[in-house]
């Protein structure tokens, strides 16, 4: 006979100052290194919020930044202050491709990319990121995207954690996994993407990133066998709840599980 607890915990609006749960990425697009100033901004405004950011860097902007010196003391005073360095690699099956790849000249053409745009392959892609890195261990990037057929072909095996994200509200909330990029084991994290309006109001509208406990349901002992545990939608002190998403908790002796519901009304 085992002990087992089934709780239910809430994820409906966004507090101002992130928990040890959260996790914020910002993609710098091969075609954007030209808003320099307005990530500037967006950086000031996570510091206010007390809200640690990865920065993920194409070549592109590794190029504008390392060309201006005050650039990359203000980099290096993000990393100080607890910002993580990472990069953002678009391969060549993405319209915006950032002319790095292991892919042969062959696979560039047929994407109807000009192989003379070719800078180099993932080696050099590496060694070009890291100098935006510095003295920091570069262990993050976000890419290849969903529409390269082969993942695995333009990863390096410097990096540890990818990062890639989705449109759907439930895309939120992420439980990083281990993956396998051909011989690398790699641990993924996704995310949402916050970049516009609407999807900033989805997050405030359903999500509580402090992670409220609801309600618990069971506590109690139970013989082995299948169980069905209904959820009236209502908090412990009975109260209805509002819709949106919630993470259901299941432990029994010393395994748990942790899964994702979506309350509607």
């Amino acid at each position: 006979m085992k002990k087992i607890l089934l709780a239910l915990f809430c994820c409906a609006r966004l507090a101002t100052a992130q928990t040890p749960e959260t996790f914020f990425t910002i993609h710098c697009e091969p075609n954007d290194s030209h808003l320099f100033d307005k990530l500037v901004l967006l950086v000031n405004i996570a510091n206010r919020q007390q809200v640690p950011l990865t920065i993920e860097f194409t070549p592109q902007w590794v190029d504008s930044i390392m060309r201006v010196p005050s650039r990359v003391q203000l980099v290096r005073a993000w990393q100080q202050q607890g910002h993580e360095i990472g990069a953002h690699h678009h391969g060549v099956y993405h319209l915006n491709w950032d002319r790095y790849t292991n892919y042969p000249v062959s696979t560039i053409t047929a994407q109807g990319k000009n192989p003379a745009d070719l800078l180099g392959d993932m080696n050099g892609y590496r060694a070009f990121l890291e100098k935006i890195g510095g003295d920091s261990l570069m262990l993050t990037m976000g890419g290849p995207g969903e529409s390269d057929p082969d993942q695995s072909k333009d990863w390096h095996q410097g990096f540890i954690y990818r990062t890639g994200g989705g449109r759907q509200a439930p895309d939120a909330f992420s439980s990083p996994s281990i993956i396998s990029y051909g011989p690398y084991r790699v641990c993924q994290i996704n995310y949402f993407f916050i970049d516009t309006q609407i999807a900033v109001n989805t997050l405030k509208s359903r999500y509580n990133i402090m992670g409220q406990e609801v309600r618990t349901l069971v506590r109690d002992f139970q013989e082995a066998g299948n169980y069905t545990v209904t959820w009236d939608g209502r908090n412990e002190n009975g109260h209805v709840v509002g819709a949106g998403i919630y993470i259901y908790r299941l432990r029994v002796g010393q395994q748990e599980e942790r899964k994702q519901m979506l309350l509607l009304k």
